[in-house]
C-alpha cells in the first residue's frame, strides 16, 4: 500500500506541480464524482462512473470507464435552448461567446444574511459607481459565497430530499436580467449556485430572459472567491454535445492574480478566418478542433459503451415556458477526447489531476497526410520528425505535437474512419504514431502532449499500444480524434485541450481549439487539392469525393 501511495504521489506531483510557481490558470470547475456531484433534486439518474475494464490481463495496464450524467449538474453550461425554444443548443454556441474578459459582482454579504437573496439592479448600479460601466462583450459572474457549501447538498441546495419546493439558495432577479439585456451587452452570465434563478423560483424567468437573447448561463462555478473583480479572462468550455440543452463544462481563468500574465492571450483585433464550426457568421480568432458528439455519427472504440443522448423533456411546461433537458451516457474515450496517463499506467495521473498547464501551449504539426491517404496502416516515424526539423528547426521544449493524417475527411463515417463497423477491434484500420517515434520523442525532446486526428495514437492494428505506453508512462497526455488539423500551420499556433473534469477518469471528452490558425491552408479532402499528390492518390481523391 505504501508503494502505491508513493508512486501515485510521484506521478501527480510530476504532472500537476512541476515546480512551485503560482498556477497560471485558476480552475473554476468541480470534479464530476459519484455520490458528490450535485444535481437538481428530482433527476432520475445522478452521475455514475462505472468501469469498462481495469487491469493487466493483456500484458499491460489498461483502465477505461463509462459515465452517465444529466446535462445540468456539477459545473455546467446552460445552452439558451434549455429554457427558450429556438435558442442555441450547445454545439451552436460560438467559442467567441465562451471566451472573454470577465467581471465579478459580489453579493456575498447579503446572501450570508438571506439564503433567498437575489442580485438586484441596485447591486449592479453600485458596482458601476465603483468600477465604471460594464463593458461590452464581457462575461458576468455573480459571487454569492455558496461555493463554500459545495458538495454538501443540504447546505448548498437547502434540502437533501427530492422536494424542489424546499430549495433555498441565492440567484439573479428577473428584473436584473431584463435590465442587463436592455442596457448592457454581456456575452454570458454565471453564478456559484445551482441556478441563475434563486432556489424558490418556479417560473425561471431569469433563465428565460437571458436565453431569449442567446446569452448562455454557467452554474455551480467554483472558486469565484479567488476571481478578481475585473481584469481576468475566462474560458468556459462545455463538452461539445450535438443538440445539447447544456453540458458539463470546464471553466478556468487567466490573469487572476497580480503579476500573472497570460502568454496565450489573443489580440482580438487580429482575427483568424471563418472557423468551420462557427455557424453564425463573422470571423473568429478561435478554431474549434472538436467533433460534436452525435448519436450514430461519433466513431468510437468498438467494444466500449455506445454514445447515447436521451431526451428527458422537450416542450412546454405546465407553467407555460419552453424547457428541454437530456441525459448523457457514453464511454470516456469518445469523440475528441484526452487520454490521461492512468489509461495505460498503473497508479498514473487521472484526468482530473492533469494540470491545465500541461494541456495548453504552443503547437507544432507533423503532416503525414500524403503517405496516409492511401495507406491506412501508415505511421508517423522518426524520419518524419527529422524531416520536420530539417525544415522548421528543432522541436521546441514544452510544445503540443499534433499529427495530421487527413483522417478527418472520413469523419463521421464509422466504416471509413475506423476501418470497421463491427465490434471486432482486430479489424480496426487507421494511421497512428510508431512506437519508435514515441520513444525518440521522450528520449530526445521535451513535449507536453501529443495528438492525432484518428481514433488512437497507435495505429489501428496495434495489439500492445506501444505508443500509448511510452508516452503516458512519461506523463505525456494524448489528444485523439482532433478535428480541423489541416488548418493549423506547421508551427506558430497555440492549442488548448480542455477535458471534462472526471474524478479518477482515464480520459474525458474535451473541448479542443486553437489560435494562430490559417483558413487558407489546403484541405486534402477537397478534390482540387488532390493535384498535389501522385496519380494514384488523385484517383483515390476522385473516388472519395464521388462516393463519400
Amino acid at each position: 500500500m505504501l508503494l502505491k501511495v508513493l508512486i501515485f504521489y510521484t506521478a501527480v506531483t510530476t504532472l500537476v506541480q512541476a515546480d512551485d510557481h503560482e498556477p497560471l490558470f485558476l480552475d473554476m470547475s468541480y470534479n464530476f464524482k459519484e455520490g458528490e456531484t450535485i444535481y437538481w433534486p428530482n433527476v432520475d439518474q445522478p452521475y455514475i462512473h462505472p468501469p469498462i475494464y481495469v487491469g493487466d490481463d493483456y500484458g499491460f495496464w489498461y483502465e477505461s470507464y463509462s459515465f452517465c450524467a444529466p446535462e445540468h449538474g456539477g459545473t455546467h453550461l446552460d445552452a439558451p435552448s434549455h429554457f427558450y425554444e429556438g435558442g442555441h443548443r450547445v454545439h451552436e454556441i460560438p467559442l467567441d461567446t465562451l471566451i472573454g474578459p470577465v467581471i465579478k459582482i459580489d453579493m456575498k454579504a447579503k446572501a450570508d444574511l438571506d439564503r433567498d437573496a437575489e442580485l438586484n439592479v441596485t447591486d449592479i448600479e453600485e458596482w458601476e459607481d465603483t468600477y465604471g460601466t460594464i463593458p461590452d462583450d464581457v462575461i458576468l459572474m455573480v459571487y454569492t459565497g455558496w461555493g463554500e457549501r459545495y458538495p454538501d447538498k443540504l447546505t448548498f441546495l437547502g434540502t437533501d430530499t427530492n422536494d424542489t419546493s424546499l430549495l433555498h439558495f441565492p440567484g439573479i432577479h428577473p428584473d436584473t436580467a431584463q435590465w442587463l439585456v436592455d442596457n448592457r451587452k454581456v456575452k454570458a452570465v454565471g453564478i456559484d449556485t445551482a441556478s441563475l434563478d434563486y432556489g424558490q423560483s418556479s417560473e425561471f424567468r431569469t433563465h428565460v430572459i437571458l436565453f431569449s437573447k442567446n446569452i448562455p448561463g454557467l452554474e455551480n462555478v467554483a472558486n469565484l472567491d479567488q476571481l478578481p473583480t475585473t481584469g481576468a479572462t475566462i474560458y468556459m468550455l462545455p463538452i461539445n454535445i450535438y443538440d445539447g440543452s447544456g453540458a458539463p463544462c470546464r471553466i478556468f481563468a487567466t490573469e487572476w492574480k497580480d503579476g500573472l500574465v497570460d502568454p496565450y492571450k489573443v489580440d482580438r483585433s487580429t482575427l483568424g478566418g471563418q472557423s468551420p464550426y462557427l455557424q453564425h457568421g463573422g470571423n473568429s480568432p478561435y478554431l474549434d478542433m472538436t467533433h460534436p458528439l452525435k448519436e450514430g455519427e461519433t466513431p468510437q472504440w468498438p467494444d466500449e459503451t455506445v454514445y447515447d443522448l436521451e431526451i428527458v423533456y422537450r416542450g412546454l411546461t405546465d407553467v407555460g415556458f419552453h424547457y428541454e433537458t437530456n441525459q448523457l451516457c457514453t464511454a470516456e474515450h469518445i469523440g475528441s477526447h484526452i487520454d490521461a496517463p492512468v489509461h495505460f499506467k498503473k497508479y498514473g495521473t487521472a484526468i482530473n489531476d492533469v494540470s491545465l498547464e500541461a494541456l495548453i501551449g504552443p503547437a507544432i504539426k507533423i503532416d503525414i497526410a500524403e503517405k496516409a491517404w492511401n495507406n491506412s496502416e501508415a505511421m508517423m516515424e522518426v524520419s518524419d520528425l527529422e524531416e520536420w526539423e530539417e525544415e522548421n528547426g528543432l522541436i521546441p521544449d514544452d510544445v503540443i505535437l499534433l499529427v495530421h493524417t487527413g483522417w478527418h475527411c472520413r469523419w463521421p463515417d464509422v466504416g471509413l474512419y475506423s476501418g470497421t463497423t463491427t465490434k471486432n477491434y482486430t479489424q480496426l484500420h487507421f494511421p497512428g504514431i510508431h512506437p519508435d517515434a514515441a520513444q525518440w520523442l521522450v528520449d530526445n525532446r521535451k513535449i507536453k502532449a501529443v495528438g492525432i486526428d484518428t481514433l488512437s495514437l497507435d495505429f489501428g492494428q496495434s495489439q500492445d499500444f506501444g505508443t500509448h505506453q511510452i508516452l503516458l508512462d512519461r506523463n505525456i497526455t494524448g489528444f485523439e480524434n482532433v478535428a480541423n488539423l489541416h488548418l493549423l500551420p506547421a508551427k506558430g499556433a497555440t492549442v488548448f485541450g480542455i477535458p471534462m473534469k472526471i474524478y479518477e477518469g482515464s480520459a474525458a471528452p474535451a473541448r479542443m481549439f486553437a489560435t494562430g490558425w490559417n483558413p487558407d491552408l489546403p484541405d486534402i479532402c477537397s478534390g482540387q487539392d488532390c493535384v498535389v499528390y501522385s496519380i494514384s492518390v488523385i484517383l483515390i481523391c476522385f473516388l472519395f469525393n464521388i462516393f463519400i
